[in-house]
C-alpha cells in the first residue's frame, strides 16, 4: 500500500461514504484498485462530524416594530477574497423590521 492510501483518504475520495459501507466495498471487491484498508468500528471523520453538527435556532422575538426605523437589524459579511471595484472587502446590510426594506 502506498503512503497516501489511508482509510481516511479513501473515505474522502469516495464522497465521505460511511466507514461501514467502505468496509463492504472492500470486502466484496466492488471497486477495482481499492487497497485493503484497516477500518475500525470507532473511526470518525472530523469533516463528517462537523457537517452533521447543528446550531440551535435563535428564539423568535415577540417584539415587532410598529413604525419604520423603530427597529433595524444589521449584518456584516467579510472579509471576502475578491474586493469590490472600490477596494472594499466587507459588506453590511440593514433591514427595517417594520417595512422589511433593505
Amino acid at each position: 500500500m502506498r503512503k497516501n492510501e489511508t482509510t481516511d483518504l479513501w473515505h474522502a475520495r469516495l464522497g465521505h461514504v460511511s466507514y461501514s459501507k467502505l468496509k463492504t466495498i472492500i470486502n466484496k471487491s466492488m471497486l477495482k484498485g481499492l487497497p485493503q484498508l484497516d477500518i475500525r468500528e470507532d473511526m470518525v471523520c472530523a469533516c463528517c462530524k462537523y457537517g452533521k453538527a447543528h446550531q440551535l435556532p435563535f428564539k423568535e422575538s415577540k417584539f415587532r416594530a410598529k413604525q419604520p426605523l423603530e427597529l433595524v437589524h444589521s449584518n456584516v459579511f467579510g472579509p471576502v477574497k475578491q474586493s469590490s471595484i472600490g477596494g472594499m472587502r466587507y459588506m453590511v446590510t440593514f433591514i427595517d423590521d417594520f417595512s422589511k426594506y433593505v
